[in-house]
């Protein structure tokens, strides 16, 4: 019962992403076009079903049309869109949109994948992410998915990230002793573990990080710098993911 709510509450907030999303592609289309921006921008990125429905519904504007459509619309325009606006249109987010646009499929077929509670965590967090991305906003609270889903593991989620957070990530980024390379993977590590919804997740990361290449370099800088390194708080890690602090 509690996924089916979800999937409800998903599908809304997915859906009100429409107009925000017709909004921008209103505003960055027609400049990559010198002619006809509908046609080439929009018409020649659909497939032909997409297209046969624009025509017999007489569609004329993007926000009439459905969010599956527009997301197929962006994605097929990003490489053009890219070379135009590079700074907005990066790789991270064309990642992000293609990640939408799974999400969508879903919404369209929910029977086709099982999903747990803690999918719906990811997606809706995506969602967040890509509304901010477009301009706007959507309306959840992850902490009531968390503890739809598994209050316990929320708690101990929270614990890990605010252990790493405290002990190594935010000394290293306050830190003058660390060069920007150093610590732009430091702030890169802070968004991937904001971005995870389950402690599984985190201890994963942590666990490679030990033993990944950078890792090992991040692990010298800090050292030399005189700051902790995932190293430095295994023990504290470990203990609370296993339960025993």
């Amino acid at each position: 019962m509690q996924n089916i709510e979800n999937l409800l509450k998903l599908y809304e907030n997915l859906h009100a992403l429409n107009k925000p999303l017709a909004e921008l592609l209103s505003d960055v289309l027609p400049s990559l076009s010198v002619n006809n921006w509908w046609k080439d921008c929009v018409i020649n990125k659909l497939e032909e079903q997409d297209v046969k429905l624009i025509n017999r519904k007489r569609l004329t504007k993007l926000d009439e049309l459905d969010i599956g459509i527009l997301l197929k619309i962006l994605i097929n325009n990003w490489y053009t869109l890219a070379n135009m606006y590079n700074t907005k249109f990066n790789t991270k987010k064309a990642k992000l949109t293609r990640e939408i646009r799974d999400i969508r499929n879903f919404t369209a077929h929910p029977n086709e994948t099982e999903v747990s509670s803690a999918d719906f965590i990811t997606y809706f967090e995506r969602l967040q992410k890509f509304a901010e991305f477009i301009g706007t906003d959507i309306n959840y609270s992850v902490e009531m998915l968390y503890k739809n889903n598994d209050a316990n593991d929320y708690e101990k989620r929270n614990k890990l990230l605010e252990l790493i957070k405290n002990k190594v990530l935010t000394p290293a980024i306050d830190s003058q002793k660390l060069n920007a390379d150093i610590k732009e993977s430091v702030k890169d590590t802070l968004n991937h573990l904001e971005g995870w919804t389950t402690s599984k997740e985190i201890y994963t990361f942590f666990y490679y990080a030990l033993d990944a290449r950078r890792g090992k370099q991040v692990y010298n800088a800090l050292k030399n710098a005189g700051l902790n390194a995932f190293e430095d708080i295994i023990d504290d890690f470990f203990n609370i993911y296993w339960g025993k602090e």
